[in-house]
């Protein structure tokens, strides 16, 4: 089976209805689902759905967990990705450098948590559209069997709001450097009074 980074083999609905019967009852995957503020996945080692909370089903606008299960993350999450190779999600040439995928595959390879940050461009009533997500893969083993618990943050409107706040702090800074500068060139006698006037007029309007 084709795969350009993760491994593209999956349990069929017998072995995925197993695990989840499996995984239903275990105790910390039942208080997780509880108190968690995160959208939250059990993943089984093929990285397929088999548990989730009601944020999450909210977020993928589904009516019963029933649908997600199976699923692996970016499929659920409609990524303008997963369909690239017919082996589906982590399998396609971008997923190399989803932070999401990077995540699950390194938790399940290393056995230690991992965090990444993932832009998903992802389809939603037709549209396209881009969220950040923060990533955390935690790998948990339950009757004997391997898992990935999989926390989701949508950091969209921060990081948008951090990008902002960069872009406002250059703009400031290379106004009032070019203040400065005017100020330097006038006691050099390099502008003359009226050229010094406009061109801090210029900066102090961008300032402004």
């Amino acid at each position: 089976m084709e795969t350009f980074f993760a491994s593209p083999e999956r349990k069929d609905t017998e072995g995925i209805s197993r695990q989840i019967s499996l995984i239903v009852d275990d105790p910390v995957v039942k208080a997780i689902c509880n108190i968690t503020g995160s959208l939250f996945a059990v993943l089984n080692s093929n990285r397929q759905i088999i548990a989730l909370n009601n944020a999450l089903l909210e977020q993928l606008n589904l009516v019963s967990e029933a649908e997600a299960m199976g699923l692996r993350p970016g499929e659920a999450l409609r990524c303008v990705h997963a369909d690239d190779t017919e082996n589906g999600c982590g399998t396609g040439p971008f997923c190399a450098s989803c932070g999401a995928a990077i995540a699950v595959v390194a938790a399940l390879t290393e056995l230690k948590p991992e965090e990444k940050f993932c832009s998903l461009k992802r389809i939603v009533k037709n549209t396209e559209e881009e969220i950040v997500l923060r990533v955390r893969a935690h790998p948990f083993t339950s009757k004997g069997e391997s898992y990935i618990l999989l926390f989701l943050d949508d950091v969209t409107e921060v990081n948008r709001a951090v990008s902002l706040q960069k872009i406002f702090l250059h703009d400031m800074k290379n106004s009032i450097t070019g203040l400065a500068g005017t100020f330097n060139y006038v006691k050099k006698g390099k502008y003359s009074e009226k050229t010094a006037l406009d061109i801090a007029e210029r900066y102090t309007g961008k300032l402004i």
